[in-house]
């Protein structure tokens, strides 16, 4: 109860569409700005004029955007927005009525020089020009933004945020866990007493033993089992990280969980009649979410638990161990034996 949001229940891909039609919004008000400023402007004004609804726009932007995840379109649109803000402050204080788009490499050098200002006062963004530079190429090949190329070829903007990146400090990462850290969920997945507890940390060992990310488990196709000794637990799933590139999105990405782990028990028997003990199939196809947000009524939901609720859980699990309170599940893939 004190990890788990009260959030809308809706399954991956609905509440994936959901997010992309929203990032799709954001980079029409954008393109809005002046429609002449990118190649795909004239087609979008062309939908919106056949339909005042937005609906074939944001279809239209959908295809230019392809496989990118909401999260990607959101990122890149808030850089824009950024520049797009600092554009209109600067034009109002030089009395002038200049658009943002297309770019002119002059006016990002200007822009640059103001983050830099920001970063200095702020003590934080050395990697901000970098990542507009990275939104710039987004833009080249997503919508066909003009000016982008004199943006992404001008030597001094290149050369501006390749020594702002250098100067940014090393990223503090999360401690590795140790076996403490899985002994103790071990010892919960084997006898607390609460149910959706032991089926939490249960699901943990799966994705730490995988070398999994939380987010690779967010929507499972199916399951093998090969249940004996040196067998293992295969989970496929084609939702994973790598999935945009070329023919990952086509295959499958299997992640092996070893049927023996760091204690003296049969650790995966447990897990499966847990499974089965809080209603849910594991020989469903497609099996959906591995772990479904539990409902505070008992019981579990439609769509997969977050990355952040599932760290706050984790936190809660481990919760006395060393360094409990900074570890990040997405980085479970560096845990365990592979620390």
């Amino acid at each position: 109860m004190d990890a788990i949001t009260c959030t809308q229940d809706l399954d991956y891909f609905t509440s994936k569409r959901i997010a992309t039609e929203k990032a799709c919004g954001s980079w029409l008000d954008l393109i809005a700005c002046n429609w002449t400023a990118t190649k795909v402007g004239a087609q979008i004004c062309s939908d919106l004029r056949g339909d005042p609804s937005g609906e074939s726009a944001i279809e239209t932007l959908k295809a230019c955007f392809g496989t990118k995840s909401p999260n990607t379109l959101l990122k890149r649109a808030s850089s824009l927005k950024r520049f797009f803000k600092w554009h209109s402050g600067h034009c109002r204080e030089r009395d002038v009525h200049v658009e943002p788009i297309p770019l002119v490499e002059e006016d990002v050098w200007k822009y640059f020089h103001y983050l830099r200002a920001d970063r200095v006062a702020e003590g934080r963004g050395y990697t901000t020009p970098g990542s507009f530079l990275e939104t710039v190429r987004f833009t080249k090949f997503t919508v066909g933004l003009k000016g982008s190329e004199d943006v992404l070829e001008s030597g001094r903007l290149i050369g501006f945020a390749a020594p702002e990146r250098r100067e940014k400090r090393p990223t503090r990462q999360a401690p590795p866990m140790e076996v403490e850290h899985l002994r103790r969920l071990h010892d919960i997945l084997a006898s607390d007493a609460n149910l959706t507890n032991r089926l939490g940390a249960g699901t943990f060992l799966v994705c730490i033993y995988a070398r999994a990310r939380w987010s690779d488990i967010r929507f499972i196709h199916h399951v093998e089992i090969e249940a004996k000794r040196n067998g293992c637990f295969v989970i496929y799933t084609t939702e994973h990280k790598t999935s945009q590139v070329g023919l990952r999105r086509e295959q499958y990405l299997p992640l092996v969980v070893p049927w023996d782990g760091v204690v003296h028990m049969d650790w995966l028997k447990i897990y499966f009649e847990l499974y089965k003990q809080a209603g849910l199939n594991i020989s469903n196809v497609p099996l959906g979410p591995l772990l479904p947000a539990p409902k505070i009524g008992g019981g579990f939901g439609a769509r997969p638990l977050s990355t952040p609720e599932a760290s706050a859980w984790l936190k809660l699990l481990l919760r006395g161990t060393t360094n409990s309170e900074r570890f990040l599940v997405e980085l479970v893939r560096t845990l365990g034996y592979g620390s």
